[in-house]
């Protein structure tokens, strides 16, 4: 190679160097908005999504050129009607770099300020932006030397995994609810007895009348029969005991029943 060839390949080497380093230093194109993304809600789901909330540490681009510091909170967005498909690989690609090790993902126009709100955790899903398509998804490593602290930045999220919940299935019905048996049926309970109280026998003619019997449970006590016609009457007497009467209708002594019971008691004697 002549010294010319060496002096051009030079220069053109140094060129090239001069190009890189300015790349490098710049690190990220200045498009309107990087995330460090904790999480990436498409809705109703990834395969039919419309809309997205984008959740994590966010870095603006001010007018002057410059980023801002990270900050928490959320976006949302509604993609313009008729570019679905597009909008679905750009919210794919916004997950995959921005939940990445070390990289933020960029979206929205060129060196331009976005007018789309960040918003408070926690607060509802409402009234979307218009989803900005711009230049793509892009990768930023340094960002006005605000990536690393977005990455090390850790945001709140809200309740959920996120995305539209499925709907609820119905519950199986419930069985068929058992007919109770028949109640059974109490008996009739008996009459209680009322037992009649017992009447005193007749006096043996010519005896004395017969003591009165002991009354029944829950009876009155039984009366005394009357004396026989002609004859005294033997008074009963707790014990046992009898007084002897006297028959007054043909004036001849009763016969003591004392005198009997002894005439019995020494035939007994005499038979042993």
């Amino acid at each position: 190679m002549t010294r010319s060839g060496y002096l051009r390949a030079a220069l053109v080497s140094g060129a090239w160097c001069a190009l890189t380093a300015a790349t490098i230093a710049r690190a990220s194109e200045p498009v309107s908005v990087y995330v460090a993304a904790s999480r990436v809600d498409t809705m109703p789901d990834e395969a039919s999504a419309t809309s997205v909330a984008i959740h994590g540490a966010f870095i603006f681009l001010k007018a002057d050129g410059h980023y801002t510091t990270p900050q928490c909170g959320y976006m949302y967005f509604q993609c313009p009607a008729g570019n679905e498909a597009m909008c679905r690989l750009q919210w794919k690609d916004i997950a995959t770099i921005g939940t990445a090790a070390t990289t933020c993902a960029g979206f929205g126009t060129r060196d331009t300020v976005t007018s789309a709100p960040l918003r408070m955790e926690g607060t509802a899903l409402t009234s979307p932006e218009v989803w900005d398509l711009g230049i793509g998804v892009g990768t930023g490593m340094h960002v006005d030397g605000q990536c690393p602290p977005a990455k090390a930045l850790v945001c709140p999220l809200p309740a959920g995994n996120g995305g539209a919940g499925g709907t609820t299935g119905a519950g199986g019905a419930g069985g068929t609810m058992g007919t109770g048996g028949e109640a059974v049926t109490i008996g009739t309970g008996g009459v209680a007895g009322h037992p009649s109280p017992g009447s005193g026998g007749a006096g043996t003619t010519g005896g004395a009348a017969a003591t009165g019997g002991a009354a029944a449970t829950g009876g009155p006590a039984a009366t005394g029969g009357a004396a026989a016609t002609g004859g005294a009457g033997m008074v009963g007497k707790s014990g046992g005991s009898c007084t002897v009467g006297a028959d007054t209708s043909s004036g001849t002594p009763a016969i003591p029943i004392m005198a009997a019971l002894a005439a019995a008691a020494w035939i007994s004697r005499r038979r042993r």
